[in-house]
């Protein structure tokens, strides 16, 4: 604890209680108060946690210890045993109100009356498809059809907004939810004009041919002929424009299926994996790394969106919701399809469904959801507990630094998060009702313990980039949710970061930023950037968030925040061999000595690299207000290892432009573009 006798104690207590309960209006806090107040003072439960709780040497033992001690158990299996199912259900009735209000704003449309955008009409029509049971709910009120009419009344919506290929999945999706089609002309009348908007012309005409023997009438059919031939001459002759998207798809990005290792298959052969006592594993460069290299794709061990995020985002996959498909049970969440959906289903969300307002009401962390969601993924106790092995074998705990009512708290939450997983049938059918677990159960009980504390320290924010206009100057970061990476976590920190993160969906990707020599440390950032926060600020910020000392460079030598920063760099001794500096030059073509190698050296090769990445960076803010990404990321890599070359770090311009860089390769990630406000 040496190392934070001068870091602010109630501060990091703070933002440690924030891992395990974001929201204390959450019932957690009257848990815990019910159980705490169980002593008659506050000195006889710290007295408790010293003589007693103190004692119990492994996690395992910790949370046993919480379930048999007399003192507390009976509060604790007495509040358990109230643990029950949560969760927003189905309702037909809702979804045919929201029905009946966009089929109005759709004929007030279709009349030139609509005032309402159709944007806001689908969101409507999605609402419908989001509260519609599914057709065997014995609760629906449209003889199982209400999800099939809502999803027929989205196809409207979406065909309205030239939308093709999102009409056509839900008029597909229709089918397979029940819509009866083998009498039904008009169904296939839509998908006629359906096909038409998206250039299937001889599906068009099949559906045409399906339409017309269904009404034996050659005056209607014709009647439908003219529109869909109206219709593909309109969208020739750009009279109609197809939906754009305003959401970048990404291609999946994949790990190396052919490695046998999970270190293996998500690194480059670039980096390589070493360790210290003092430093824990960390990567470093096996041999150079340009600019712009990939050396991590890796999918999460365990993910989850804030909650605020459920009604834009996949719930599986994190992409934005456009034609959002719901649970079967529960009216939560959403999915963007139904493979995401069914994905879910079949492992972690089986279990979660009917506890997830529940477990939200709690008031726990987000990173409490992720210790559920890695153990409910494995399917079974006996895998859970074997991937636990592997990963509390790869994430710290800082065991030695908690303190003991911070471990009562986490382990207090491991027994509701138990309790959840044994109402849900996580361990099969249970033979009694009662909330003490069975040896089995306990263990699963201590890997929650156990991760509930290392998570704390191995979490990524995941998110997206939002832009309202322009690509660069009109965007932000909006963080939709967290997630666990096995690989990701080994990456150590520096305030002045050589690498870049960005998502593809939950897929965290890291790219270079700056050239590395051969056995150079590839680090991360946590948060705390040099150039942003002082020294001061960013020492206190990681002590009190990650429970270390940094020792970085910027560190080390109290490098300055941009507004105190020059661009008088230090610069490099010219003789091969002398990794010495010189500082910034008044006269350039005098010739210096250098301190180190004793050589009177030149110093206008390295200034003319520093010329040269002056150009570059120039060239590359043009092209970044032109929104011409490739080039910019093509002269910023150019100037960035130009100025490596030459000259030392900090300087301000190689900075913005080593920023400029990370912005422009986040583009390939999760990118959402919205109206301007």
């Amino acid at each position: 604890m040496s190392n934070f006798e001068d870091i602010d104690k109630i501060f990091r207590e703070k933002c440690s209680a924030k891992t395990i309960q974001s929201n204390e209006h959450g019932f957690f806090t009257s848990f815990c108060f019910t159980v705490i107040n169980s002593f008659k003072s506050d000195q006889e439960f710290q007295d408790w946690l010293k003589n007693y709780f103190a004692k119990c040497e492994s996690d395992y033992e910790k949370i046993q210890f919480l379930y048999n001690d007399p003192t507390v158990s009976w509060e604790i299996l007495g509040t358990l045993e109230h643990v029950a199912e949560v969760f927003r259900k189905k309702d037909s009735m809702f979804s045919w109100q929201k029905r009946e209000q966009v089929l109005k704003l759709v004929k007030a449309y279709d009349e030139g009356r609509g005032q309402v955008p159709l944007d806001k009409v689908l969101i409507l029509a999605s609402q419908a498809v989001m509260r519609a049971p599914m057709k065997d709910d014995d609760r629906d009120i449209d003889n199982g059809l209400t999800l099939a009419l809502a999803l027929l009344q989205r196809a409207e919506v979406f065909y309205r907004m030239n939308n093709g290929v999102y009409a056509l999945k839900d008029l597909q999706l229709a089918v397979k939810c029940g819509l009866p089609v083998k009498t039904n002309a008009e169904y296939y009348a839509k998908l006629s004009k359906v096909y038409a908007l998206i250039n299937e012309d001889k599906k068009a005409d099949i559906s045409i041919n399906l339409y017309h023997k269904l009404i034996a009438d050659d005056f209607r059919r014709d009647v439908l002929i003219r529109e869909v031939d109206a219709l593909k001459s309109k969208i020739k002759s750009g009279d109609i424009k197809p939906f754009q998207d305003s959401q970048k798809r990404l291609p999946p990005l994949k790990e190396h299926p052919s490695k046998s290792s999970k270190l293996e298959r998500c690194t480059s052969t670039c980096i390589k994996l070493q360790e210290s006592p003092d430093a824990g594993r960390y990567f470093v460069a096996n041999g150079e790394i340009q600019v712009g290299e990939t050396v991590l794709v890796e999918k999460a061990l365990g993910a989850c969106l804030y909650p605020k995020n459920f009604g834009t985002h996949c719930y599986h996959c994190f992409v934005r919701l456009i034609a959002p498909i719901g649970c079967t049970s529960c009216a939560s969440i959403a999915f963007c399809s139904v493979e995401c959906r069914d994905a879910a289903l079949s492992t972690y969300h089986k279990f979660e469904c009917k506890y997830l307002d529940l477990l939200i009401g709690s008031g726990m962390s987000i990173l409490c959801h992720i210790a559920l969601r890695i153990i409910m993924k494995q399917g079974t106790p006996e895998k859970a507990l074997e991937e636990g092995e592997n990963v509390k074998k790869i994430f710290c705990s800082h065991d030695s630094m908690r303190n003991l009512e911070d471990f009562f708290r986490r382990c207090l939450m491991s027994t509701f998060l138990l309790r959840v997983l044994q109402k849900s049938e996580f361990f099969g059918r249970r033979t009694t009702e009662s909330a003490e677990p069975t040896p089995n159960e306990m263990k699963i009980g201590g890997l929650i313990f156990a991760y509930l504390q290392s998570l704390q320290f191995n979490a990524h924010e995941i998110y997206e980039k939002l832009t309202t206009g322009h690509l660069f100057s009109k965007s932000k970061l909006n963080y939709i949710g967290v997630g666990i990476y096995e690989v990701g976590a080994m990456f150590n920190h520096e305030c002045y970061p050589s690498i870049t993160r960005y998502f593809s969906g939950d897929t965290l990707i890291l790219n270079t930023i700056r050239p590395h020599a051969d056995n150079e440390v590839v680090a991360e950032n946590y948060g705390p950037i040099f150039t942003k926060m002082s020294l001061k600020e960013r020492q206190r910020s990681l002590a009190s968030r990650y429970w270390f000392k940094c020792a970085c460079k910027p560190c080390k030598e109290n490098w300055p925040v941009y507004e105190r920063m020059s661009n008088k760099s230090r610069i490099k001794c010219s003789t091969d061999g002398c990794d010495g500096f010189l500082p910034y030059p008044q006269d350039r073509n005098k010739n210096v000595k250098c301190p180190k190698c004793k050589n009177v050296v030149s110093l206008q090769v390295q200034m003319g690299f520093i010329d040269e990445a002056e150009n570059q960076f120039y060239d590359a803010a043009e092209a970044m207000e032109a929104e011409d990404v490739s080039k910019a990321i093509y002269c910023l890599k150019s100037g960035i290892e130009s100025f490596h070359k030459g000259a030392l770090p900090p300087h301000k311009d190689l900075h913005i432009a080593e920023e400029s860089f990370s912005a422009c390769i986040g583009t390939n990630g999760n990118i959402f573009s919205i109206k301007d406000q």
